[in-house]
């Protein structure tokens, strides 16, 4: 079963919540879903009009660190 986010235009600080029973099953493929968008994230579980599940908040950027040589 294929789902969808809404991660096309997430700005900075902007959260929703993905409900369902296997919160660890869906962090995980919401996460690994934001590193194409390059999305650094906040998961937190809890309830929200009585559904289990995560909310997602969009905290950041991820960044490529470059090492130098020495």
């Amino acid at each position: 079963m294929k789902s969808t986010y809404p991660l096309d235009n997430l700005k900075l600080g902007d959260s929703f919540f993905v409900a369902g029973l296997d919160v660890d099953g869906i962090k995980e493929r919401v996460l690994s879903a934001t590193l194409q968008h390059r999305y650094k994230m906040k998961a937190t579980v809890g309830i929200y009009n009585g559904l289990i599940g995560v909310r997602f908040t969009r905290i950041g950027n991820l960044h490529r660190f470059r090492v130098e040589p020495y």
